[in-house]
């Protein structure tokens, strides 16, 4: 019996629905919103096709990030910050090339792009000099992305201080203009970012 379908219209039909079937199903959002300034959807939203969904544990990491580091942040500096990469799944870590000790994957780190007429450098500067609570600031050259890494975690701080310079993967001991905390805590060559 013919269905007076043309074959290439079934091969299409039947190949779009295999791409389909073939997608992760995104777990939904864990319930509220992370942070006063800040929604789950900026602090997990990756380009990669796949879940993305923190893990409980990872949830409470990031609310505490947001309530101790970021929203004072966005407060003191008065505008909005915009989120360049958050939460990563183990799996999205790996697929943009993160350290595999990433505080992204806890939940307690995230990639910042400076407010305008800010670089880098004077932004990791800037949190620095707000005394706020952070684990980790690292600024990276433009030519790495120009973005400043910052983090906060509920069991210590260490007020870690790095610079990403261009032509390197690697990470060097930065020490920031008038700090006695310049470079403190255990500088590794992997540190965790």
């Amino acid at each position: 019996m013919s269905l007076g379908v043309h074959p290439a219209l079934l091969l299409l039909l039947g190949g779009a629905t295999l791409l389909y079937m073939g997608r992760r199903k995104k777990n939904p959002p864990p319930s509220g919103q992370p942070g006063r300034y800040f929604t789950w959807s900026e602090l997990t939203t990756t380009s990669r096709n796949v879940d993305n969904t923190p893990t409980p544990e990872a949830a409470d990491n990031l609310r505490a990030l947001c309530a101790q580091l970021l929203d004072p942040l966005r407060e003191r500096v008065g505008r909005s910050l915009r989120v360049n990469s958050g939460y990563r799944s183990p799996e999205v870590n790996a697929l943009v090339g993160g350290s595999r000790t990433s505080q992204h994957m806890t939940g307690e780190a995230v990639d910042l792009q400076p407010p305008p007429g800010y670089t880098s450098k004077q932004f990791a500067q800037y949190v620095l000099d707000s005394g706020l609570p952070v684990d980790q600031v690292i600024w990276y050259d433009v030519a790495r992305g120009g973005h400043t890494h910052v983090s906060f975690s509920r069991t210590r701080n260490r007020r870690q201080t790095l610079h990403a310079p261009a032509g390197s993967t690697g990470y060097e001991p930065w020490t920031p203009e008038g700090s006695a905390m310049a470079g403190v805590g255990n500088f590794e060559k992997n540190p965790g970012v």
